[in-house]
């Protein structure tokens, strides 16, 4: 699985060490591979909708997210053997050891910060407090993007020798006026 880390909005650490499940292979057997979860570290289930416990040794936390990391629920201490259900448009599912959710303070509609793979030198520098950083720890790049839209034929254009004309391609002597 791959690995990254996640903050509160006012720098507060909820996982140095985020384990991500993309594959359903990974999604379907989540923490089970786990002995159990260091205070630092949970799982991501993305997508992520409804969870289960089933086969699960020790209780755990659950945060419902929706596509831009927002809290949509929270489950607390949620034991073995049980099953909870998603809210609509969750699209993430963050699961924490138990108590983590009460200890950090979080509340839903509160945004979740995501550091994308963590080099091992970044590792380092997450040990001491982030609260010093100049910059908010939700900056980050600035985001580049493209309103480009896909090139579509243009039906403007003549058709082709021996092709059919469309009816926005006929001019006014084609129409016939019933």
């Amino acid at each position: 699985m791959k690995t990254a880390a996640l903050k509160t909005p006012d720098g507060r650490w909820i996982a140095r060490r985020l384990l991500l499940a993309r594959t359903f292979r990974e999604r379907l057997f989540g923490l089970l591979q786990l002995k159990s979860l260091a205070i630092d570290e949970a799982l991501l289930l993305s997508p992520g909708a409804s969870i289960h416990t089933f086969g699960m040794p020790y209780p755990i936390d659950a945060v419902f997210l929706n596509g831009q990391m927002k809290i949509l629920r929270l489950a607390t201490r949620i034991a073995p053997w049980r099953v909870r259900l998603a809210p609509a448009r969750t699209k993430h599912v963050l699961e924490l050891p138990a108590g983590r959710v009460r200890a950090l303070g979080l509340q839903p509609n509160t945004y979740l910060c995501m550091e994308h793979e963590a080099t091992p030198v970044q590792l380092e520098r997450r040990k001491g407090s982030c609260r010093d950083e100049t910059r908010s720890p939700c900056q980050g790049e600035k985001v580049r993007f493209s309103l480009r839209t896909p090139r579509r034929r243009c039906w403007h254009r003549a058709p082709s020798i021996g092709a059919p004309a469309r009816s926005s391609e006929r001019t006014k002597g084609d129409a016939t006026h019933g």
